[in-house]
């Protein structure tokens, strides 16, 4: 088992936090999220209609290169980061200083690489370069959520979250104006920048309210090392994740163009609302599994399945609302020119349970420090995935993708937890879960009281 290299004395019990905190922080997480849900999405059919599937294509595929890029930048370590910091009280200035050295270098890398590809093109480049560059500077800008990252580690997702808010804002009130005034790809691509700058320099101000460096100066070389080891084993995960989540939208604008692109973009938009529910969930959870890790085996099996079947209600409820409501709102809000999204958004939406399975897993295969079975797993499925995608996109188009999104997820979310060694009882976890929607509609009041008194 990979352990921080960093003698025992540094390690200190570290509380769990108490339910009052859970439900602050998760007040403010679904606060934030809501937040992201409603005016992201008015504003992102706006400005679907605004831009056309074509350019609306465009901006599409380049978010998915940043994505993908996202993966090399953020080196694996981000839960690494957090587990460990949550448990490091003594250390965790060197272990945030040498996190942010690493993402400044790795930013700086992947960019480069990004726009490599971007220009090794025949013809002009893929995405057009103010657009390209406009997805890539949060990834330069990464090392400053560091902050963010370390209330999340302390309990206080809360805080993580109101700056996260006012980032989102601030950048919708840009995107507001550009809309009205400037309604180009070019300028609304790089709303999304400022929102980094903002939540990233409001993390830095808390922080020294806190006593932390501002610029997170800390550095030693071990640290380094671990972290890098060991995220490496969650990087290659994540390359299978975004692979499986992005993959799709740049195969459909290489073989079928930016049109089919835009339209299965505009059922993805939708779908990937949904998909924003898991990472909210880990952020408050993965902390305290992290603490019952070395310290109660039981607890830590109690807590993966109350969080298993959390993953699953909610991933019920958002499928269920995706299937009746999506066709109709694509119709509304995007306009006839989407109107092919619809039956494409129908079929995207049985994928969101097994990725919160999928998410849910390697969060608590990382807290356990058994990344490398999650990563794995993900590659697996990324590998199923652009098969099926070679298959079915040249035939089918969007529903194409649709479909290989939904076998690859189930294959990755569910089979393939049965084959991992030692967690057969994971496994069986994701399959009690799968009856927690039911226990929700017959006893509502039984599983709210089994669930908050858990």
């Amino acid at each position: 088992m990979s352990e921080l290299v960093v003698a025992s004395r540094d390690e200190e019990p570290v509380a769990v936090a108490g339910r009052p905190t859970f439900f602050r922080n998760l007040r403010w997480l679904v606060s934030y999220q809501g937040s992201r849900w409603i005016i992201g999405f008015l504003m992102g059919a706006w400005m679907a209609r605004v831009l056309g599937p074509t350019d609306y294509g465009v901006l599409a595929a380049a978010s998915a290169a940043a994505g993908i890029a996202w993966c090399g930048v953020e080196l694996g370590m981000k839960q690494v980061l957090i587990v460990e910091l949550s448990r490091r009280h003594r250390i965790a200035h060197l272990l945030a200083g040498t996190a942010a050295k690493l993402w400044m270098l790795s930013g700086v890398f992947f960019t480069l690489l990004a726009a490599c590809w971007n220009g090794l093109s025949e013809g002009p480049p893929r995405v057009p370069w103010w657009v390209f560059w406009a997805t890539m500077t949060p990834l330069l800008l990464m090392f400053f959520q560091i902050h963010n990252f370390w209330e999340e580690a302390s309990h206080r997702a809360f805080v993580a979250a109101r700056n996260r808010m006012a980032g989102y804002l601030s950048a919708a009130v840009i995107r507001l104006g550009c809309l009205l005034g400037l309604p180009t790809v070019t300028a609304l691509a790089w709303t999304n920048a400022s929102e980094h700058v903002v939540s990233g320099t409001l993390g830095a101000v808390f922080g020294k309210r806190r006593r932390r460096s501002v610029w997170l100066s800390g550095w030693d070389n071990r640290i380094a090392w671990s972290l890098l080891s060991r995220g490496a084993l969650v990087m290659v995960g994540q390359v299978g994740m975004l692979t499986l989540l992005r993959v799709d939208t740049i195969m459909l604008e290489d073989i079928r163009g930016k049109t089919d692109t835009g339209i299965y973009s505009a059922a993805v938009r939708l779908s990937e609302m949904a998909y924003l529910i898991a990472p909210m969930i880990i952020t408050v959870l993965l902390p305290r599994i992290a603490a019952l890790v070395k310290s109660n085996r039981e607890d830590l099996v109690k807590l993966e399945a109350q969080g298993a079947g959390l993953m699953t209600s909610v991933g019920f409820v958002a499928t269920l609302g995706l299937v009746v409501a999506g066709p109709l709102t694509i119709r509304w809000l995007f306009g006839s020119d989407y109107a092919a999204a619809s039956p494409v958004l129908v079929i995207h939406a049985l994928s969101v349970i097994p990725l919160f399975m999928m998410e849910w897993r390697a969060a608590v295969l990382i807290a356990m420090d058994r990344a490398r079975l999650g990563a794995i797993v993900c590659l697996a499925a990324a590998g199923l995935n652009i098969m099926l995608n070679m298959i079915w996109i040249p035939t089918h188009g969007p529903l194409g993708a649709a479909w290989a999104t939904v076998v690859s997820y189930t294959v990755g979310g569910f089979a393939a937890t049965w084959l991992l060694p030692g967690f057969r009882w994971l496994a069986v976890s994701q399959a009690k879960s799968l009856l927690t929607p039911v226990r929700w509609l017959t006893s509502p009041r039984c599983e709210w009281s089994r669930w908050s008194q858990g």
